[in-house]
């Protein structure tokens, strides 16, 4: 084999996948992409816009309505929320776009899908899917593969989507910075667990949904019941601990007089927390927008759609306000961490309150048997994280029997890691003799759930 040969047969793979990180970032469309999540392949678009801010960029996560899909909440559709790619373009976000499950079929490519909202009642047809692991698995993937900035990542839906935003407000609240829910009400028989933890929430409803009852009631009839817009408003008042008296009142000019609806607003502040609750008088099942019509004959049958604000953009607004606090510490990073490739090495982080520490156990560079353990620290362990730690070792022990109650610990060297996700760190690990161990950990076993 010539020295060229060998030289393009080791460059071809390392290439190969630089085309494909390269790829993940080409602007535009990045359509019918799959996950595997809760037994099942899942599936989802994204959309990057020209321009990416030089660091970490946000990203919205928009969620279908139900019986629609992926494709057709987005151009070319007349609906509101197809308006979300010129937001992205505007302002240099990654827009997410995952699919629901039929119901029925369980089909989860289609474009007549569903998601599991929490209603306890919802009829036979609706998904019964984990759609929460789904979005946070999305979540972790964009983290690792378009290095999004997890502190700044926004969920926003419509209708059976506005409820699957509530859901995760509810089930996985440490995963968002904020939440907007168009034409969508809490649900009255909810099966979901909810979390003791503030959001920022805004709320879209209209006052003659013929959908999604603004009074509360069965949704289209027969479909599972809701809370008011105002007892779903008042939920969430109580969840952020804010007061439901003297909000600051909004009323948005009536730019078209002709859609027979105007749009208020009340927001309640305070404490770094917000409730924004707009109210479209006279406006049914529609995402509000200036630039995106809803057809005359679909509006026969949904409700008037409001044309005095883009809704995607009054969300956008809204949310580039808020930033995850990133957790103290990485309750949820803890455990069993290690390279497939690497046999016989392995991490244990075991993070507590207000300080964690890292175990390492493996082999050095002469076949010996390592163990080490971190200078204790406090700094916050989370997707994005980097930590640079003094890793020491026992002098006059070994790795069989306990070190000897006289000796001490010395410096080793160095453990570097990059929390790139939930799931994955970038680890390197230099000794002072130079020994250097270079890893993609991937979390084996620990605590589930929490922030990260």
């Amino acid at each position: 084999m010539s020295r060229m040969t060998l030289l393009l047969s080791i460059l071809t793979p390392i290439l190969g996948l630089a085309n494909i990180a390269h790829a993940q970032f080409e602007p535009g469309w990045h359509d019918d992409r799959a996950i595997h999540s809760g037994g099942l392949t899942r599936y989802y678009r994204y959309y990057v816009p020209e321009t990416l801010p030089a660091t970490r960029p946000p990203m919205v996560i928009y969620l279908h309505g139900g019986t629609g899909s992926m494709r057709s909440a987005m151009p070319p559709s007349g609906n509101g929320s197809a308006h979300w790619p010129a937001i992205a373009d505007a302002h240099g976000f990654v827009l997410m776009v995952p699919n629901g499950i039929n119901g029925a079929t369980g089909d989860a490519l289609g474009d007549a899908q569903n998601w599991n909202d929490c209603r306890g009642d919802p009829g036979p047809a609706e998904s019964r899917a984990d759609d929460v692991s789904f979005i946070t698995a999305l979540i972790d993937w964009a983290a690792e593969h378009l290095d999004i900035d997890t502190s700044r990542v926004y969920v926003t839906g419509s209708s059976n989507g506005g409820m699957m935003s509530y859901r995760l407000a509810d089930e996985a609240p440490q995963r968002f910075a904020a939440v907007a829910a168009f034409i969508a009400n809490q649900p009255q028989n909810s099966e979901c667990a909810v979390r003791d933890h503030a959001l920022p929430i805004m709320i879209v409803v209209g006052t003659e949904d013929t959908l999604m009852p603004f009074d509360g009631g069965q949704v289209a009839n027969t479909r599972g019941a809701v809370l008011s817009a105002e007892a779903t408003r008042d939920r969430w008042l109580e969840r952020n601990r804010l007061s439901a008296s003297d909000p600051e009142r909004i009323q948005f000019a009536d730019l078209d007089p002709g859609d027979d609806s105007v749009v208020r607003g009340e927001v309640y502040a305070g404490q770094g927390l917000e409730v924004r609750y707009y109210v479209m008088e006279g406006g049914g099942h529609a995402m509000p927008s200036i630039e995106r019509n809803v057809p005359p004959g679909a509006q026969l049958l949904v409700g008037p759609q409001n044309h005095d604000i883009e809704g995607a953009a009054e969300a956008w607004s809204f949310f580039q306000r808020f930033t995850a606090a990133a957790p103290e510490h990485g309750g949820s990073l803890s455990g069993l961490w290690y390279d497939p490739s690497l046999p016989g090495d392995g991490y244990n982080l075991v993070a507590a309150e207000d300080v964690a520490v890292v175990y390492f156990y493996g082999w050095d560079t002469l076949g010996n048997r390592l163990w080490l353990v971190s200078e204790p620290f406090t700094a916050a362990l989370s997707a994005g994280s980097e930590i640079d730690i003094e890793m020491l070792i026992a002098t006059g022990g070994n790795f069989e029997l306990p070190a000897d109650p006289g000796s001490g610990l010395s410096s080793w060297g160095r453990l570097r890691w990059r929390i790139r996700s939930c799931g994955r760190i970038d680890s390197t690990l230099e000794g002072d003799d130079g020994d250097i161990k270079a890893a993609t950990l991937s979390k084996l076993l620990g605590v589930a759930g929490g922030a990260c």
